[in-house]
């Protein structure tokens, strides 16, 4: 049964959350590398409705966590309405999570949404260039279908042409920064060691703690 402590001592940093990420990050790619930087986030719309959902993130750094999306959905909306969110990262066969709490900025129209728009697959790239402007939209069947037909016709157009699949203006990048980032560690018995690091803003100095599982 593995009941092993995960203590301050262990922290690759004990004052830098961003360097025990990095640590955890590539220890979760290690395990599943295709779903390592998969996070579930959560944000809320102006009536403290909320909503949630899986989120693929691009980068990281000590200015928070990046990830690119279409402005015209319903977390695009939400979180230009209300920036305060939730994101957590979990890896279960390493038995943890990282859960993350902050604000949410729209990055501007840097390369940055070009070059993660260029990691897509092409038929992906395809895909977010018909249903991007559309995303969240409640629609019809025949709708669905007839815009199945339109990525198929446009893969056809530009396989054929070889020109790259144009990055739709909606695709967009958010930055997520962080006043609250927690490790839990789960064991065997139930038992779970958390150690959170919080700031009040983005220019204070971090704070570590210890939480009660």
């Amino acid at each position: 049964m593995n009941t092993t402590p995960f203590t301050e001592d262990k922290l690759v940093s004990n004052t830098d959350p961003f360097l025990q990420f990095d640590s955890w990050l590539k220890d979760a790619t290690h395990s599943d590398p295709h779903c390592a930087k998969d996070a579930c986030l959560a944000s809320g719309a102006k009536d403290g409705t909320i909503s949630n959902r899986f989120i693929s993130m691009d980068s990281f750094s000590d200015d928070g966590f990046v990830f690119y999306t279409s402005t015209e959905g319903r977390k695009a909306k939400e979180l230009e309405d209300n920036p305060h969110c939730a994101m957590t990262f979990y890896w279960p066969a390493l038995r943890r999570q990282v859960r993350i709490e902050g604000t949410a900025d729209l990055l501007s129209d840097e390369p940055g949404s070009e070059e993660y728009f260029r990691k897509l697959s092409f038929d992906k790239q395809v895909v977010m260039n018909v249903l991007a402007p559309r995303q969240s939209q409640v629609i019809k069947e025949q709708v669905r279908v007839e815009l199945a037909r339109v990525c198929e016709q446009m893969s056809a157009e530009y396989q054929r042409s070889g020109e790259p699949v144009p990055k739709p203006p909606s695709w967009k990048g958010f930055q997520i920064t962080p006043t609250w980032i927690e490790f839990h560690q789960a064991h065997d018995n139930f038992f779970s060691d958390r150690l959170v690091f919080t700031r009040p803003s983005r220019n204070d100095k971090w704070e570590l703690k210890r939480l009660a599982a």
